[in-house]
């Protein structure tokens, strides 16, 4: 065989191997998603969790795809897998509105002394 032979059998055998999905596959992706959240989410930044949302709704995709052909125990199994990665985004959402509830309230409490102030120093203009 030549080497033109040997590389295109190569790549014929790597499709096959790549293009081998089955049902198992979007399981398989799920469980190492839910693996990574519960050893790496602490320290995700907002990049990691836009990458995250974007795998999640990949496989749903591909769930969606094979369900008709999913065992009542597998489908337990992905729903199990569902709920802790919902428990993950639900707790880095809630740190995100908490974040943001404190900022705004922050910001509030520094435009109200703004207010407050402008109105003592000058009462003189709000015929106080």
């Amino acid at each position: 065989m030549n080497n033109l032979t040997k590389f295109l059998l190569i790549v014929l055998i790597f499709f096959c191997f790549y293009s081998c999905k089955d049902k198992e596959t979007p399981i398989g992706e799920l469980e190492e998603i839910s693996i990574d959240l519960k050893n790496n989410s602490n320290t995700y930044n907002e990049e990691d969790w836009l990458t995250v949302t974007e795998r999640l709704n990949n496989v749903e995709n591909e769930l969606e795809k094979y369900k008709p052909e999913y065992t009542d125990k597998e489908l337990e199994k992905i729903g199990y897998l569902k709920g802790v990665c919902a428990a993950y985004l639900f707790k880095q959402n809630l740190k995100t509105t908490s974040r943001q509830i404190h900022d705004a309230i922050i910001m509030l409490k520094g435009s109200l002394n703004g207010v407050f102030e402008t109105v003592k120093e000058d009462s003189t203009y709000w015929n106080l």
